[in-house]
């Protein structure tokens, strides 16, 4: 079973109310945990789509030198997180409950959108797992492999 560690902490309940006096939520997970939990998620319950699920590395700071050389090999920014190939493609958005697209971003989502292909922005684990779900649901057909 694929584990990564401690990059990923389960969220647990707060047992305290908020400055805000909302009710007690989930501890908010940064973008890049909940992409490993989602990630982790799916490679231990669809094993079968190892490979059609991977991580498009176009965000972050770089160095100079760096980001010089993904912009000359094609790195397009705007383009989703994650990419899920197989059985239907569709690009993933991952995004904290209080992230916001750019306008890079919703300009890509658009374009790709226009052009028949899907794009989801997700908040949460659930989310992603519903979405996986219907897929694999609608689309099972990896009996080949």
């Amino acid at each position: 079973m694929l584990n990564f560690g401690t990059h990923y902490k389960k969220p647990h309940k707060m047992t305290q109310k908020s400055e805000s006096n909302q009710t007690p939520t989930a501890q908010q997970l940064t973008e890049a945990q909940l992409q490993a939990a989602c990630y982790q998620w799916l490679h231990n319950t669809y094993p079968e789509l190892r490979g059609f699920f991977f991580a498009v590395p176009n965000g972050g700071a770089r160095h100079a030198r760096e980001a010089v050389l993904l912009k000359a090999t094609g790195t397009v920014p705007g383009v989703p997180d994650c990419l899920l190939v197989y059985p239907q493609f569709i690009g993933i958005e991952f995004k904290t409950t209080t992230g916001t697209l750019s306008t890079v971003q919703r300009e890509i989502h658009l374009k790709w959108a226009k052009n028949g292909l899907r794009v989801e922005v997700v908040r949460s684990v659930e989310r992603f797992q519903s979405i996986v779900k219907q897929i694999m649901a609608e689309h099972y057909c990896l009996d080949r492999f």
